[in-house]
């Protein structure tokens, strides 16, 4: 994929989606502070708040397509080159996931020891959590205290180990690869769930459960790998009616998204949600060059702005809400601390101008340092996680 319109789509979106992450985790502190942890006793407005604005869930989805997508891109282009490699290739993700979560990890803990540990009393520095997470195993033990966001590079790190084997398994055919690995996760995931539920009665603490909607979600993962495999073909197919057809798609599982986090539904349902969504995200991709962002300067700006801002917007917003939340807020006005909206406002301003400056000038550094490392000119296209995918 060359086609300037549809990077600058792909930036905008990853912005746009990084920053409503960002949005939903301000919320939901201010909500929690006002009405307590218990949104079912919340009044309907903030409840109906909580359920929309306050999930960020809906656009990680987002991102695990944009994630599959690029990832496999980066894959076929290296492979024309004649450049691609597995030791390459976990270079590649190592030096693009690491640097920035390890920062971010670094601030949590740093918060962690200014607010006295705050987000989790009583509980003594989680060095097993830390440790966990340096390998991807946070969504087993439990997210580092301010580092919730980075459950989604647990998923990720997965998703780039299966995606190369299943690519040499069925001998680089794109296509069946992908839908292979739909099938496979979509089945092993119910065995998963059956063996859960038989033989565990269902306990929402096993291991089991994080386990088969790591596995649930790689179907995700894998519409923006297949979307990669039919680029060419698709694109040129793509009208504004079909983009505005996606968009409509995304409006009404949002919608449902909403409804199943007011009402608390079981966890299945996010999971067939996610589906849903996956396929309008990947129509949305394909019509990003409807835009036109290219003709002009000031949305090229923009645009490749917040895709630098996405990945340190993501990773390192967290520590930052908790530092306010614990040790700003309560000195502020009793008005403040009790508005839900302006409580929102005083902890997501700050988040944003941080890694607006902070977060953008690591990126920009990260990204540099990386392009050495891989011996070449940092790549056109977003090298996304969950977050930068979050």
């Amino acid at each position: 994929m060359r086609n300037r319109d549809s990077e600058l789509a792909i930036d905008l979106y990853r912005g746009i989606a990084a920053l409503l992450v960002l949005l939903a985790h301000a919320l939901t502190y201010a909500l929690k502070a006002v009405h307590g942890a218990d949104s079912t006793t919340y009044p309907f407005i903030d409840r109906l708040a909580r359920a929309s604005l306050g999930s960020g869930t809906f656009w990680v989805w987002g991102f695990f397509v944009l994630s599959g997508f690029c990832i496999h891109q980066s894959i076929a282009r290296d492979q024309q080159r004649q450049t691609f490699s597995i030791p390459r290739y976990a270079l590649g993700r190592i030096t693009r996931i690491y640097p920035l979560m390890l920062i971010g990890l670094a601030l949590a803990a740093l918060v962690w020891w200014l607010t006295g540990g705050a987000a989790s009393p009583g509980e003594a520095f989680p060095v097993g959590k830390l440790i966990a997470t340096l390998f991807f195993a946070q969504q087993f033990v439990g997210d580092f205290p301010g580092y919730d966001p980075a459950w989604s590079l647990c998923n990720e790190a997965l998703y780039y180990i299966l995606w190369p084997i299943l690519l040499i398994i069925c001998r680089w055919q794109v296509t069946r690869a992908a839908v292979i690995g739909a099938i496979s996760s979509f089945v092993l995931a119910l065995a998963l769930v059956a063996v859960w539920k038989t033989a565990f009665a269902g306990d929402g603490q096993h291991w089991l459960v994080p386990a088969w909607c790591m596995i649930a979600l790689f179907v995700v993962w894998l519409a923006g790998a297949a979307l990669a495999s039919i680029w060419q073909w698709l694109q040129p197919r793509m009208t504004p009616r079909l983009a505005w057809f996606a968009i409509v798609w995304l409006a009404l599982i949002y919608s449902i998204n909403v409804a199943i986090h007011y009402y608390h539904a079981r966890a299945w349902t996010y999971t067939l949600a996610a589906y849903a969504t996956a396929p309008a995200f990947a129509l949305l991709i394909a019509s990003g060059h409807h835009l036109r962002l290219s003709q002009s300067h000031f949305w090229q700006k923009l645009a490749t702005w917040l895709g630098t801002l996405s990945y340190p917007c993501y990773l390192l917003h967290q520590p930052v809400l908790d530092f306010l939340e614990y040790a700003v807020m309560h000195r502020l006005p009793v008005s403040i601390q009790e508005s839900p909206w302006l409580h929102t406002v005083t902890l997501a301003v700050p988040a944003t101008l941080f890694v607006s400056v902070l977060g953008v000038t690591l990126e920009k550094r990260v990204m540099a340092w990386r392009a050495r490392i891989l011996g070449g000119r940092p790549s056109p296209l977003p090298s996304t996680t969950a977050t930068s995918i979050a």
